[in-house]
């Protein structure tokens, strides 16, 4: 049996192996560069989610910490927050959405805006100046203000939940003054003290 020619080509056995170990190198290369651009994609998907997520707790405490106790009711239609002018907000859930309305006077059903999506459920209640919980406000058996809104955000699909307590706007307090009067010396006299008389002469 003859030698094989170091100078002649590659057999189609040896053409074959290549072929297949280049394959193999192109799928692992593209499974691979598939798993990142899957992971970037969920990564951006939660990240715009969290963005969402962020921009409503934000809007929900920034309008409840505008509003006064006395502006607040909690309705079976979601809450509603009095402002200045006759604007109202009013804070809902929908269809497996959370819904922010503003309408002003004159201005017919105003605007709404859809905040959260694909949610799972939205619970509302307010807690007043002694730390009690209402499913609903005002009640009519209490006196006392609402302290605060709380709003949680059952996200469902195992995502658990999203909880924002607010705090409402509370008066400020008058300014209090205080009087200072300088250190008197030893021995002199109160300026209120009044001078001693020489009995007349």
């Amino acid at each position: 049996m003859m030698a094989r020619d170091r100078e002649a080509g590659l057999t189609l056995v040896e053409m074959l192996v290549a072929l297949v170990l280049f394959t193999l190198v192109g799928i692992a290369s593209f499974t691979t560069l598939d798993a990142i651009i899957r992971t970037r994609d969920r990564t951006e998907g939660r990240l715009e989610a969290i963005a969402r997520y962020d921009r409503a707790l934000r809007l929900f405490s920034r309008d409840v910490m505008q509003s006064a106790p006395e502006d607040i009711a909690l309705r079976d239609d979601g809450l509603v927050l009095s402002g200045s002018g006759g604007r109202i907000l009013t804070w809902s859930g929908g269809t497996g959405v959370v819904l922010r309305q503003v309408q002003s006077p004159g201005t017919g059903p105003g605007m709404r805006q859809s905040l959260l999506e694909d949610i799972a459920g939205l619970q509302l209640r307010v807690m007043d100046d002694t730390l009690t919980w209402f499913d609903s406000w005002p009640p009519a058996d209490t006196e006392a203000d609402a302290r605060a809104v709380e709003m949680t955000i059952d996200l469902g699909d195992g995502r658990g939940s999203l909880v924002r307590l607010a705090e409402t706007a509370r008066p400020v307090p008058p300014p209090q003054t205080f009087e200072l009067t300088a250190p008197q010396p030893a021995g002199a006299a109160s300026p209120d003290a009044t001078a001693p008389t020489d009995g007349g002469n």
